[in-house]
């Protein structure tokens, strides 16, 4: 299966047998795996479109995996255990094993413990309690590696650069009537073990939410503060990894005008370094039949780079665009989809990016057009 981002292909086959006796099911596996294309365990670049890698290598890499798995149900509670032995490995024993336990009909306790990788260590402990007005859920996580996290093996706070970490998740969720949610999360890491200065890092970051409305207006109020560093004697001097705390707060407000027409106002400011950073967007969407149309416009103020804020435009093929806005300037978009059938979609997409900083202004003009053909 080819990937967009790494171009590479995977070529998998193997054999599998599956058992049960009573309470306890089995399965034996034996796999090949051979990949194609381009590899860096290390170096990625991280933006608001995803992460990246920097440095490209063609290379072939061969894995082999044979193992045993099993699950024994207790009746609230199941047991999961594996070994795995694989060529990376060196074809030693690598095991992993987890429990889940269902302590009541509203919550449950969950362990995960592996090290299939060499030098590698995981552990993941959740707890989890829904009722109809509010849901509650906290996690910790533990992790080592000697190399940089690998791309796609887990959420980790301190980026894809972290060789370890350990960390406290919260998630809070109240819902006292239906036109009405609250919402707060609460996220902590911090490196386990040492190589150098740049892996002496820790996150704290708060994010609360209020929504509030119907079907024809809704209101929204996002909070999110957060906390980075530490601040560490060689830096104070040369400043080169400072201490750093910034608050943003968003208030947006969704007004459906007509069974077609949709109007959206974005209002967001972020405060760090004793500097004040504002943003101003406003949206209008259109949509009847084959026809669909936004069009948005931001006026923005962010003086520090670390201030930065995104906002959401339509984009092409509709997926998630965001524009980070900075410096002082101001911004218009346009967006038009036409639906010739369930095979065909022609999309075109204008924009434009005005900055007032310095003696000239500078403007850029961006112009997308896609035709896409479903067989």
């Amino acid at each position: 299966t080819p990937h967009y981002s790494t171009r590479e292909t995977d070529y998998f086959q193997g054999l599998g047998s599956k058992w049960q006796v009573n309470d306890l099911q089995g399965l034996v596996f034996w796999s090949s795996r051979k990949t194609l294309g381009s590899f860096d365990a290390d170096d990625f670049r991280e933006d608001s479109d995803g992460i990246h890698p920097v440095h490209r290598t063609f290379e072939e890499h061969t894995l082999r995996d044979i193992g045993f798995a099993g699950i024994y149900d207790f009746g609230d509670m199941n047991l999961f255990a594996a070994v795995l032995y694989n060529s990376v490995n060196g074809y030693s024993a690598r095991t992993e094993w987890g429990l889940h336990w269902d302590l009541s009909k509203s919550q449950f306790f969950q362990i995960f413990m592996d090290d299939i990788r060499r030098n590698n260590s995981r552990i993941l402990i959740n707890w989890s309690f829904r009722a109809k007005l509010i849901q509650l859920s906290a996690r910790y996580r533990y992790f080592q590696t000697m190399n940089s996290t690998i791309i796609g093996s887990g959420m980790y706070l301190l980026g894809s650069r972290a060789k370890s970490e350990q960390g406290f998740s919260l998630r809070l969720q109240v819902r006292p009537r239906k036109q009405l949610s609250v919402r707060y999360a609460l996220d902590n890491g911090s490196a386990i073990q040492l190589s150098n200065i740049q892996d002496n890092r820790s996150v704290l970051q708060h994010k609360a939410q209020i929504q509030l409305g119907g079907k024809r207006r809704q209101w929204q109020l996002d909070l999110n503060h957060k906390e980075e560093g530490p601040i560490i004697p060689d830096d104070i001097w040369s400043g080169v990894a400072e201490y750093v705390q910034v608050t943003k707060l968003a208030l947006s407000l969704n007004e459906k005008l007509r069974p077609a027409w949709q109007y959206r106002i974005n209002l967001k400011t972020a405060v760090g370094y004793s500097d004040l950073g504002w943003l101003i967007q406003q949206r209008i969407l259109w949509s009847e039949n084959l026809w669909k149309s936004a069009v948005g416009y931001s006026r923005y103020t962010i003086p520090r780079y670390t201030l930065r804020l995104s906002i959401y435009e339509s984009g092409l093929v509709e997926s998630f665009n965001f524009f980070t806005a900075y410096e002082d300037g101001q911004r218009w978009f346009f967006y038009l989809k036409y639906n010739a059938n369930k095979h065909a979609d022609l999309e075109v997409r204008l924009a434009q990016t005005k900055l007032y900083g310095g003696e000239i202004t500078s403007k850029q003009l961006e112009l997308n057009f896609q035709l896409s053909i479903v067989l």
